[in-house]
């Protein structure tokens, strides 16, 4: 009689174990799997945050580049250098229509490249002005210029960091 009350005692833990051992191990495939989404969505925030930061620095060095561009031509006068001025414009003007796509969740952002963007628009204007000088002229106005368009330049640059 002993025997048959200890069998039925061992098959009632045995029984309770393997429910026990079952749902602790149904709550770790769902927690691996509920943690593994969240991952997810947060390594495609971290993709996006960097989307966002590759294209602000390819922003700050194709503004340069249209500036050097700009001075080998005034410089020059080659167009091959208003050519490639031409080419950094167009860039520019991708990268923030790219920029503004990445951004477009960020209320702070879009204000802040409205603002980019009006430096932007003073700052090629300027050098448009410069480059339909034929031939450049050297004169205070000519240093003040250079001193503008630096200033926006480094605006845009402050702005876009």
């Amino acid at each position: 009689m002993q025997r048959a009350d200890m069998d039925k005692v061992f098959i009632r833990n045995f029984l309770l174990f393997v429910v026990l051992l079952t749902t602790c191990v149904g709550f770790l495939i769902y927690y691996f799997i509920s943690s593994d989404k969240k991952l997810g969505k947060i390594d495609d925030k971290v993709v996006h945050t960097y989307q966002v930061i590759s294209e602000a620095e390819k922003l700050a060095t194709r503004v340069k580049g249209m500036l050097a561009a700009q001075r080998g031509y005034l410089l020059t006068g080659d167009k091959e250098f208003r050519d490639e001025y031409d080419d950094k414009k167009a860039e520019v003007s991708e990268h923030i229509a790219a920029l503004t796509d990445l951004t477009q969740d960020n209320a702070s952002q879009q204000s802040r490249l409205e603002e980019l963007r009006a430096y932007y628009i003073n700052f090629s204007d300027k050098l448009e002005e410069r480059a339909s000088e034929k031939p450049p002229t050297a004169s205070s106005q000519t240093l003040e210029d250079v001193s503008e368009v630096n200033r926006l330049k480094d605006d845009i640059i402050r702005i876009n960091a």
